[in-house]
């Protein structure tokens, strides 16, 4: 939890010197500490390895658009040939409500275009889509294997 005890033991006066030298040129920070919705208590990573992962972030969500967005989303991933999960989280902010929404891809390249008109009145909350994609930094000619 980002305000229990174990969190405090090492954020704020406790980081370390890296740290506070990277979270001193962030800008725009965001933290969330969230429930997860949809579907159940699915962990990232379950149903194996991901290519790219596509974050959504919907902010100041009255909880009448909570269907809308989960129903938008599922229409939007999960006939797809490429994606592996979604999941949705619920957080409380100190400016309202928002919604997060981890998809999971194997496709190696980007993910096709999205249609956002189907999370129809909800598309109007969204703030932030990125896509990520692993990186791992090697040294030419240097073979890494592959996790397992």
């Amino acid at each position: 939890m980002l305000r229990g005890p174990a969190y405090a033991a090492i954020s704020g006066n406790r980081y370390s010197a890296w740290t506070r030298r990277i979270v001193s040129r962030v800008w725009g920070q965001y933290r969330a500490e969230g429930i997860q919705l949809y579907p159940g208590n699915a962990l990232l990573g379950e149903r194996g390895v991901s290519a790219r992962i596509v974050l959504w972030r919907f902010r100041q969500v009255p909880s009448s658009a909570e269907t809308q967005i989960l129903k938008g989303l599922r229409a939007l991933y999960e006939q797809r040939a490429e994606t592996v999960q979604l999941r949705l989280f619920v957080t409380k902010q100190p400016d309202g409500t928002d919604y997060i929404a981890i998809v999971e891809l194997h496709a190696p390249g980007m993910p096709e275009p999205v249609n956002v008109s189907m999370l129809g009145d909800a598309s109007q909350f969204v703030d932030l889509v990125n896509v990520y994609a692993p990186y791992r930094r090697q040294w030419p000619g240097v073979v890494v294997p592959k996790a397992t």
